[in-house]
């Protein structure tokens, strides 16, 4: 089980569980060309980038908050390279200004957690560092100019690569792993923002009705919390390893009636991928792969461009506009300019537009590259 998730997190990929999404009828119009409609943002001020970095939006929704995640700052994993973890925090007021690194740091280095917005201000949630996932739950919010961090209930046990999104005041929590060596878990959790501090704390909800997943996409349609695609383990055949197996599955979670229900699947499997929680209750999903590469990593090729849109009134997937696709494979290097499809982006609605920050690209490879999809042109 162990080597099953290490081969996972050696791409360093992400559930991330960021929340954001976009996408109207226009946008798979056959006049359209998709590549064209994103727009580079200012990439993030590293050289290199990250992967599993959190992302939203606070100070009455005009800054957009960015930070955490993971990099080999020297060289490749498979030339002898160390994962370096960051505490990093990022700040950007407008599209095409400067990012700025602010002085105030998490309070650990970390990277792939979950992260919602909800009322100004960025929740936090897991994630992990160089030896364990993590229980804290952070809350940031820019205030007259400073980062306020806020700390909150703890989880009820370590999760990082689980799946999120925020439903009214309530932030939902399902699958992710607690250890490198347990297996994923399908458990859900939720808590409500909205109570006293007093009395905040996390209750156990249905369980997700299949074998634990990880590396999953949350998001909602405003009345519904879903958990898109992800990874499995398959039961090993020598009792120690296990294979990772991609996921198409789409389970949506009924808060009134506490019971999930399996939707029509995605139109190819989903590991690592960003979901986007639209204005007008679609679910665009980018990023992520559809199939585990089995060859040696420093010979991967890159990630899917595709993109996916569902509408939950159809109850039906269509595409959406590719990501933008430059190849820069150097298996020598850390670092790739882009835009390229990543995995384990950090993504947020920000200046009515789909925002991916940064990411992995190829294992081992990350790109500080920053690309938007107006969501009034779609």
């Amino acid at each position: 089980m162990k080597a099953a998730i290490l081969g996972f997190l050696a791409l360093n990929l992400i559930s991330m569980p960021k929340l954001s999404s976009a996408a109207t009828d226009s946008a798979a119009s056959a006049e359209a060309t998709p590549s064209e409609q994103w727009q580079p943002f200012t990439p993030i001020p590293d050289a290199i980038g990250f992967a599993g970095m959190f992302a939203g939006t606070s100070g009455e929704g005009r800054v957009l908050l960015s930070g955490g995640g993971s990099q080999f700052p020297d060289k490749p994993l498979w030339a002898g390279g160390d994962k370096v973890h960051s505490a990093r925090i990022y700040l950007l007021e407008q599209p095409d200004g400067p990012w700025r690194c602010l002085d105030k740091l998490l309070p650990t280095p970390r990277s792939l957690m979950a992260s919602a917005t909800y009322r100004d201000a960025v929740i936090v949630a897991g994630g992990m560092n160089d030896k364990e996932c993590l229980d804290e739950v952070l809350q940031l919010q820019w205030l007259d100019g400073q980062l306020v961090i806020k700390e909150l209930p703890k989880l009820p046990k370590r999760l990082a690569l689980t799946a999120a999104a925020t439903v009214g005041s309530r932030l939902y929590l399902a699958g992710g792993i607690s250890a490198l060596s347990a297996a994923p878990t399908n458990s859900c959790w939720v808590i409500n923002l909205d109570s006293p501090a007093s009395s905040m704390e996390w209750e156990r909800l249905a369980d997700l009705p299949c074998p634990g997943l990880f590396a999953s996409a949350g998001a909602t349609d405003g009345e519904h919390f879903y958990v898109i695609g992800g990874l499995t383990i398959l039961p090993s055949t020598d009792g120690k390893t296990g294979l990772r197996k991609t996921s198409d599955s789409v389970y949506r979670f009924d808060p009134r009636q506490g019971q999930w229900e399996l939707l029509p699947p995605l139109p190819a499997p989903r590991a690592g991928a960003c979901a986007f929680s639209m204005p007008n209750r679609e679910v665009f999903i980018t990023g992520g792969y559809a199939h585990v590469f089995t060859g040696e990593l420093k010979d991967h090729p890159g990630f899917d461009s595709e993109t996916f849109i569902y509408n939950p009134n159809k109850k039906q997937w269509r595409q959406g506009p590719s990501f933008p696709c430059v190849r820069h494979i150097d298996s020598t290097k850390t670092a790739s300019p882009g835009p390229e499809p990543t995995c384990a982006a950090a993504a947020t609605i920000w200046q009515n537009s789909c925002v991916v920050i940064s990411g992995e690209v190829r294992p081992a490879t990350r790109t500080p590259a920053v690309l938007a999809l107006p969501i009034g042109e779609r």
